[in-house]
Formats: structure tokens, sequence, C-alpha cells
């Protein structure tokens, strides 16, 4: 999605669909939870202006920024290390617990790292993921000094460009603990919408290995033909045929609650 409009209806229902899966939420007094869009665009420019987001020092820098974000938010945040090739690495996650299930957990993940294959580094992922990371912030903010019923977590990985190492050790922990995990939202590129016109000559100038290039013309054929039969503003709602209940219900809620134009993709090789 793009557009300040757009995305900060996604993120609304974004927040609402996390605290409707996790149950009932009290209501604050006088209060309605809205997505602040200025707070979104400062995000993503954030995160923009760290440029590449792939060295360890910078995802270290990134994950303290989250981390203390989402606690100003009066949600409980902090760091968990994992080591990948002899480096501590960093995933943000932050827990609201929940009033009558607390062992039940439901979630909502993004990641904060960014790759590019260009000489120069360049690749500031506005998008790719910045655009996640501003949404789990808003759904933390609007799940902030809150209970629901069940636990829900917000996580950010990092590696998720190079081998998905971050989210692979937080699913192994979770296993070995026996987390009793119901729902994942995974939050990936929702600030995008088609060009016009097919950008062959971007989509091959932006790459500097041939595999990139012939990567980046795929990605851009494949986008321009969903713009032509789905329209502008579209999200897509995506996950495997075993999960096909859940991505009916997401789509549902979304369309119901903010009559957004979202479109149901259940395919294996999802997720």
């Amino acid at each position: 999605m793009n557009g300040a409009k757009g995305t900060a209806a996604w993120v609304f229902v974004a927040s609402m669909l996390v605290s409707g899966m996790a149950g009932p939420v009290p209501a604050r007094a006088g209060t309605t939870p809205q997505a602040d869009r200025a707070r979104m665009f400062e995000t993503v420019r954030h995160f923009q202006g760290m440029g590449e987001r792939r060295t360890w020092e910078r995802q270290w820098e990134a994950a303290r920024w989250i981390a203390a974000e989402l606690s100003s938010f009066g949600v409980h945040a902090d760091i968990r290390s994992y080591d990948d090739h002899g480096k501590p690495w960093p995933n943000v996650v932050a827990v609201v617990l929940g009033r009558k299930e607390p062992a039940k957990i439901v979630m909502a993940v993004a990641h904060l790292d960014s790759i590019s294959d260009s000489e120069d580094g360049s690749a500031p992922g506005g998008d790719d993921n910045g655009s996640g990371v501003a949404a789990i912030l808003e759904v933390g903010r609007a799940l902030g000094g809150l209970k629901p019923d069940k636990s829900v977590y917000l996580c950010v990985f990092s590696n998720e460009e190079v081998r998905t190492a971050g989210s692979r050790r937080f699913a192994r922990t979770a296993r070995s603990e026996r987390k009793d995990i119901e729902v994942v939202v995974n939050l990936d590129v929702l600030a995008y919408n088609r060009p016009r016109s097919l950008p062959v000559l971007k989509a091959l100038s932006s790459h500097a290995t041939w595999k990139g290039k012939a990567k980046g013309l795929w990605r851009a054929v494949r986008n321009f033909l969903y713009g032509l039969a789905y329209g502008d503003n579209v999200l897509l709602v995506a996950g495997k045929t075993t999960e096909r209940a859940l991505v009916r219900t997401v789509g549902k809620e979304m369309r119901r609650t903010a009559g957004l134009n979202v479109q149901e993709v259940v395919r294996d090789d999802c997720g």
C-alpha cells in the first residue's frame, strides 16, 4: 500500500486485528486507538537514514532504537541476542501479557535488516522493511497499557535477509520452550504500489550482479501484472494451505474494519 491514508488505515486494522485475535481488550476511557501517520513516516525516514542495515553495528543500532520506542509506549520490550557466526545479533521482543490465558500467544513480526548487491551498498529499506517496523510500532502504541485475554508478542528480527537467522533462532527457542503460539502475522513490504509503466531499466540498473538484475526484473514484471489485475492500494494476505482459515479471517477482518482492497493468496510456497 502507498500513501498516508492507505498505510495509516492498514496499521489501524493491524493493531485491532492483533488485539482482536488475542481476545477482548479493555479500552482506555474516552479514546479510540488510531494510527499516527506522522510517526509512521518518521519511522520509515529514520530507517532510510541508517542506510543499508546489513552490518552488525547497524542492526544493533536499529534494534536498540526499536526497543526504546516500544518501551516508551508502556510495552515491555527487550533485546534477545543470539550467536551467529561468532557474533551476538539482536532480536527485539516486546510482550503484552494476557489476562486470562497468558500462555497462549498471538504474534506480529517484522525484520529490521536490509541488503543490496550494489557496489555502494545502497539499500535504505524504506519499504523492505521500514514499513513493517512502522506497523509494529503502531501496534505497540495501540496496545500500550492494555491487557488482552491472550499474550501478544511483537517481534522484530535481525538477519532476515541472510539465512532468516533471527527468526529461525527465535522459532527454535520457542519450540524448545514449548511456547503455545496460535497466530503469527508477518508484516513485510507494506508500502509498495506498482509504477504506471513497466520499470525495466530501473529494475536492471538497481542491481550490480546478473543474478540480482534477473531477480529484480522478475519482481518488476510480477508486481506490474499484480497491479493490472487488482488495482492500486492492494494488501495481499498470504499463507500456506494449512493456514487457509486464518488467511480468510485476517482478510475478512481487514475488509470489514477499514474497507481495504484485500486479496487473499493461499499457496504452499507462501511463508
